[in-house]
């Protein structure tokens, strides 16, 4: 069965508004979801409508958005289920904003946000949108600008780290915010296989501490390029570098981690 839901996610932001819910059996030619909300700060509640317009192998291939008459269509989509919400991305201004997640298989792979501001209606961005389709863990709107997103990141293993994303004022489209410590969404402990070299920070070139065999260490984030940010035994954060120069150095903390050994 292939989904269209229009549905309320208090987990994403306290703002977030319940506009009903629809679903479609595959085979169905048209499906079209309405609603009407406020979306400018106008007071008066403006018609928004999702049809998707494509089916190809049971998946949706593209969806025209209108908001307040005015209409947006994407054709570059693939997903079997779909979701429109409208949350408050930031408080201290009248809009709210208009989110459609899309997923393929079990992955959430795109959110597409827009704002309609009574003249226009925009793409603000398109963001990857976390995993699983469990938006009130892997995508937030705290309400104050931003969107933050876990993704999945390959360094010394596989797990999520967290991404945020901030409107910009002068090109009013969501912007990633560049960070030296991206946070990693739940803690990975490892078990020191082979002694090497840790260090204070990635700038760093001396060593801050060798590891010894049998240390314990948590993973808790990573630079985004090549070094993962980890807690040792003794409560001290150090560095491990992705591509170290002790060969099978880097295969000393990855080999032992819960779930890729």
């Amino acid at each position: 069965m292939l989904a269209l839901c229009l549905v309320l996610s208090t987990a994403l932001s306290a703002s977030a508004l319940l506009i009903g819910e629809r679903k479609g059996e595959a085979g169905e030619s048209l499906r079209i979801a309405n609603a009407r909300q406020d979306l400018n700060g106008d007071g008066k509640a403006d018609p928004i409508t999702l049809a998707l317009t494509g089916e190809e192998e049971g998946y949706y291939t593209g969806y025209a958005l209108t908001a307040g008459g005015h209409r947006i269509r994407n054709e570059s989509f693939w997903a079997f289920w779909v979701k429109l919400e409208v949350l408050d991305l930031d408080e201290k201004d009248d809009y709210k904003e208009i989110v459609i997640s899309s997923s393929a298989e079990n992955d959430v792979k795109t959110m597409y946000i827009y704002r309609y501001d009574g003249k226009r209606l925009k793409l603000l961005g398109a963001l990857p949108g976390g995993r699983n389709g469990e938006k009130g863990k892997y995508v937030a709107f705290p309400g104050d600008g931003t969107v933050v997103t876990y993704q999945l990141t390959d360094i010394l293993g596989s797990f999520d780290r967290q991404i945020r994303y901030k409107l910009d004022g002068k090109t009013g489209k969501l912007a990633l915010i560049r960070e030296g410590v991206y946070p990693s969404l739940g803690d990975q402990t490892a078990t020191v296989t082979r002694a090497f070299k840790a260090y204070a920070a990635p700038t760093e070139k001396k060593a801050a501490v060798t590891l010894k065999k049998g240390e314990k260490l948590t993973r808790t984030g990573t630079d985004g390029k090549n070094w993962v940010r980890c807690s040792t035994s003794k409560g001290e954060t150090v560095w491990i570098k992705a591509a170290a120069e002790d060969p099978g150095s880097e295969w000393a903390y990855y080999a032992l981690i819960d779930g890729y050994g």
